[in-house]
């Protein structure tokens, strides 16, 4: 059987249920508030996420993100494979409803803090993802666990 809805992902949460295969593409650089969305997203998935999403910059391939940086040193963000997304003020393509572009270093990041495991890159812009848990101890909102 197959459940197709179409909603806005913000309302994600209204739903009491998880879906086997979500499909979660072409939506993400329409979105105001990306990471809050895949978030929602990935509560909702049980086995596979098909995530696709436009990029721009460099590919970012061969660069190792560090998993912290002194506060005083600007060279990681001046690296070429370094994540980071792109904000559109205005318009991008004649659409005013695109708002962040990611490079491929920064889709990827989003994904694994989303908690998803990469299984597949089958074309440069998608990816299929599997859910993971998450570690002992690991607190998903740094604002929440900043407060702790």
């Amino acid at each position: 059987d197959i459940d197709l809805r179409q909603m806005s992902v913000y309302a994600l949460g209204e739903l009491d249920q998880q879906f086997d295969y979500v499909l979660f593409m072409g939506l993400f650089y329409h979105l105001r508030y990306p990471l809050y969305a895949l978030d929602l997203v990935v509560k909702k998935v049980r086995q596979r996420l098909i995530f696709q999403t436009m990029l721009r910059g460099e590919p970012g391939d061969d660069n190792e993100v560090k998993p912290d940086y002194t506060f005083w040193d600007a060279t990681p963000f001046q690296q070429p494979g370094f994540p980071r997304m792109y904000f559109i003020e205005r318009s991008f393509a004649g659409d005013a409803t695109n708002w962040w572009i990611p490079n491929r270093a920064a889709a990827e990041a989003m994904l694994r803090t989303a908690g998803l495991e990469i299984v597949a890159h089958p074309e440069e812009e998608t990816w299929i993802c599997a859910p993971r848990p998450a570690p002992e101890g690991f607190v998903h909102d740094r604002e929440l666990a900043a407060t702790l």
